[in-house]
């Protein structure tokens, strides 16, 4: 995937310490973008460290001007190829989180004792007052739920070199695969939504039997292409959610009684409950832990007490193998060709690919595209457990319809 497709900007944030500097002059190195260190952006206006600010202005105001130079670096270059390192304090800051939330934000992760340790060894621009240990315990408690709040990607750097914290950061930043943006209007050529009645019935049956009362709403969350809701919102209403707002633009278009809202499936918050939340495939996307159990909870906590929450991976551990497949379709005007072919080339990490060739035909011309998809591979056990920590009653359902040639496992639980 060529590094012009990645997201523009990209900010950073973590706590002092935690390599913003080091790591986005490196991260702009590999993607050829220009790097800009809110710190130094401070020290070159007012010609003073900020060790000095602080003591000369006092906290709260120096906080405000880092505030302040992050805002001016978002609306200078918030389309920009830039790397952006934020003071750790904007997190704090209403108006900044909220400039925030448009960007795609990462968040350096480490325990607080390590990052003492590279504040005593380094020459960081302030203490503030306190011992290193002491400020950043602090700083940890108070700024952690904000620091989640904002970013899109937490990356640990505790103990890593900087070379394979980046090669971790350019994969999980990689944009979404071709198909589901500038392509996405070949997608229903790809799968067409008649094939999904059957699987479609099959999950809301199952929805319908957890729940606890009627099902008379659903938020659906990785969307797509609205394939199982053109058969579900005959008998509920849907609000679909997706990453992508090219899909939820194709999804309007065989949906369009359908709410549609743009959104990630790990950290979206609606502020309001649904009878059912169905999460399909889209859930595949997710290749660590973390973010798997960020979807959970975010499913949890917009499902009514007595809710069903239905997650459908295509794999887990116990049932994969690897598998070739082929097929498309095509219209008045186009057709679309496909095989698939996945494999584990690694089967102690949480991941697995799916390798497809497409071949794109219109007005006598074909063209080919190959991406590999980057897909989550998690044992039976993860899911369970991940699903009792987020306040919901789990069962394994397994799964085998007429497209399928294997059971698979899905994952169904009554919120508490």
């Amino acid at each position: 995937m060529a590094y012009s497709d990645y997201p523009k900007p990209i900010v950073l944030v973590g706590l002092m310490g935690s390599g913003k500097t080091t790591l986005g002059r490196a991260l702009a190195d590999r993607l050829g973008y220009r790097f800009i260190d809110n710190d130094a952006g401070i020290e070159a206006e007012y010609d003073a460290t900020g060790r000095e600010l602080a003591e000369r202005l006092g906290v709260e105001e120096f906080h405000a001007i880092e505030a302040a130079q992050l805002a001016n670096a978002l609306a200078s270059f918030g389309s920009e190829a830039v790397i952006i390192a934020a003071a750790a304090s904007v997190v704090e800051d209403e108006e900044s989180r909220a400039l925030l939330a448009p960007h795609t934000v990462v968040w350096l992760q480490a325990e607080p004792g390590y990052l003492a340790e590279r504040v005593r060894a380094g020459t960081h621009r302030r203490s503030l007052g306190l011992e290193p240990t002491e400020l950043l315990a602090a700083q940890a408690k108070h700024r952690h739920s904000h620091f989640g709040a904002v970013s899109d990607i937490a990356v640990q750097v505790q103990g890593r070199s900087v070379h394979d914290i980046v090669d971790e950061l350019l994969r999980r930043l990689a944009p979404l695969p071709r198909i589901y943006t500038d392509l996405a209007g070949w997608f229903h050529l790809l799968t067409a939504p008649a094939e999904y009645e059957e699987e479609a019935a099959f999950y809301l049956a199952e929805i319908q039997k957890a729940a606890t009362g009627p099902v008379e709403t659903i938020l659906e969350l990785g969307s797509g292409g609205g394939n199982n809701a053109s058969h579900m919102k005959h008998h509920a209403a849907l609000t679909l959610v997706d990453l992508s707002p090219a899909m939820l633009a194709l999804s309007q278009t065989i949906n369009p009684e359908c709410e549609h809202v743009v959104g990630d499936m790990r950290r979206v918050r609606l502020e309001r409950r649904f009878d059912a939340v169905f999460v399909h495939d889209a859930v595949d996307y997710l290749t660590t832990e973390e973010d798997l159990r960020a979807a959970i909870e975010t499913a949890a906590v917009h499902c009514r007490r007595g809710g069903a929450v239905l997650f459908a991976p295509d794999e887990v551990v116990e049932t994969f193998r690897p598998v070739t497949g082929s097929g498309g379709h095509q219209d008045e005007t186009r057709a679309l060709r496909y095989e698939s072919r996945t494999r584990d080339p690694d089967p102690g990490d949480s991941t697995y690919l799916m390798e497809m060739t497409y071949w794109f035909e219109e007005n006598g011309k074909t063209e080919v595209l190959e991406e590999v998809h980057e897909l989550g591979l998690f044992p039976r056990a993860t899911w369970l457990e991940a699903m009792r920590s987020a306040g919901l009653t789990p069962s394994v359902v397994p799964s085998q319809h007429s497209e399928q040639d294997h059971v698979i496992d899905i994952f169904v639980g009554r919120a508490g």
